[in-house]
């Protein structure tokens, strides 16, 4: 295709119209945005899981990028992104070629609350300097993602935007051959919350031969931050909007589905026994409170792992140095933080360590890390630069680690077990800012 003339693809689904571009470093592609891969999410299908997008006529204009998903700013506080955002976008160096491209699925990171598959935020520019596809592609965050409800007939059990992934893995399997690239050579990625759901994708059967490779960096679905107990948090969600109705979830259904969009990423809903124990968001991943056909976690992530399908593929896992840096804010917002290190030391333990321990073993483990960590002296406000070493433990690299070492046993034990790769980055930047905290 010569670079005057207009690239179009004509899908199954129906007709796309894309764009030439050229990156920063003056390399030539092709980008189509904004291609949907599910139907609109409102409605009746709110919080529910996606439907598969249906056949449309004409050409469809995929020139610029889908509206980010609905989401707080949490900068401005405001309310950015449409409801409406389950789309995708393919850019590829070539549409045609001798050999099909391999083709990498890229799921961003964001707390599971912000994020968006736009140029502005993840351009291809340095993918598209190689000969390769990529695929960014929008899910649904906060409430609208991860809202759970326990009654069947609603099959509202949670996790709609790791269905989101999940369905979008499904239409890149599909029609991928249509833009250049082998479905049979995919490679999924993702960072932090991203990583987290790429991880939890690859312990569903419903993923299996969707993807070849995976890589996690920053988060794995083992991360303590990841998995949200089960609570009551859309009926608090419901309460905080105003429902005056019981804990009903036909009701609270009901009431959430017929509030305005804008709320239901507007809330504080975590108390303050949550905040203490390091949660930083009311709504994630969960395990689903019943098995239906869209399931994505039927059980604990360390559970599924000596069962997933995912064993027999490579995958590189790894993180940055010194990442509690990222809890440097919410610290000098919650200063009693500190404070109750010493008062209750368990809770500088992870969640999951907690589970298999009496109260004193609890205590007397929190004591010790309390020691290696901070020495003689006691943990107060000035214990920034130690605590943040703290986070870093609790973050991304040790709930990788279980992972790992379960992934290098069977390996030795299973010769047909793929390959899996740990890495960390560390850049002097880490060591400038450690300094810096250390001595304020």
């Amino acid at each position: 295709m010569s670079s005057t003339e207009i690239p179009q693809i004509a899908l199954p689904l129906g007709a796309i119209q894309g764009k030439h571009c050229q990156t920063v470093y003056a390399h030539n592609y092709y980008s189509f945005e904004g291609i949907p891969y599910a139907k609109p999410p409102l409605g009746e299908l709110r919080f529910k899981a996606p439907q598969p997008i249906e056949p449309w006529s004409g050409v469809k204009d995929c020139t610029q990028c889908a509206s980010k998903p609905l989401q707080k700013n949490s900068r401005t506080g405001g309310v950015e992104g449409s409801e409406d955002c389950l789309y995708l976008n393919v850019y590829t160096k070539e549409l045609q070629s001798e050999q099909p491209l391999p083709v990498l699925v890229f799921i961003y990171g964001g707390a599971f609350y912000t994020g968006e598959a736009t140029r502005n935020v993840y351009s291809p520019d340095y993918f598209m300097s190689e000969r390769v596809i990529l695929v960014t592609l929008n899910y649904r965050l906060c409430s609208l993602g991860f809202l759970s409800l326990a009654d069947p007939a609603l099959q509202v059990p949670g996790n709609a935007a790791l269905k989101d992934q999940l369905l979008a893995l499904k239409w890149v399997k599909k029609y991928i051959c249509h833009f250049n690239g082998d479905p049979d050579n995919i490679t999924l990625f993702g960072e932090s919350a991203g990583a987290a759901s790429a991880h939890a994708i690859t312990l569903s059967a419903q993923s299996e031969d969707l993807f070849q490779r995976v890589i996690l960096m920053s988060g794995s679905a083992l991360c303590y931050w990841v998995n949200m107990p089960q609570t009551d948090m859309a009926y608090r969600l419901a309460k905080f909007h105003g429902f005056n109705g019981d804990n009903n979830d036909a009701e609270v259904l009901s009431f959430l589905q017929q509030l305005e969009p804008d709320k239901l990423v507007k809330h504080s809903l975590l108390n303050e026994e949550e905040r203490r124990k390091l949660y930083m968001f009311a709504f994630g991943p969960i395990i689903e409170p019943y098995v239906s056909e869209n399931c994505i976690l039927s059980q604990r992530p360390f559970e599924l792992l000596n069962k997933t399908w995912s064993n027999r593929i490579p995958m590189i896992i790894g993180a940055n140095s010194f990442e509690g840096l990222y809890m440097y804010q919410r610290l000098k917002m919650f200063p009693q933080i500190m404070r109750t290190l010493i008062s209750d030391p368990e809770r500088i333990l992870p969640e999951d360590a907690k589970v298999a321990h009496t109260p004193e073993e609890l205590q007397a483990m929190g004591e010790k890390l309390l020691k290696l960590f901070f020495g003689a002296k006691t943990p107060n406000d000035r214990s920034v630069f130690k605590f943040l070493d703290v986070s870093s433990t609790k973050l991304p690299l040790p709930p990788n680690l279980p992972h790992l070492k379960y992934s290098l046993v069977c390996q030795q034990l299973f010769r047909f077990m793929a390959t899996k790769y740990f890495y960390t980055i560390s850049i002097a930047l880490f060591w400038h800012v450690r300094h810096m905290l250390a001595n304020p």
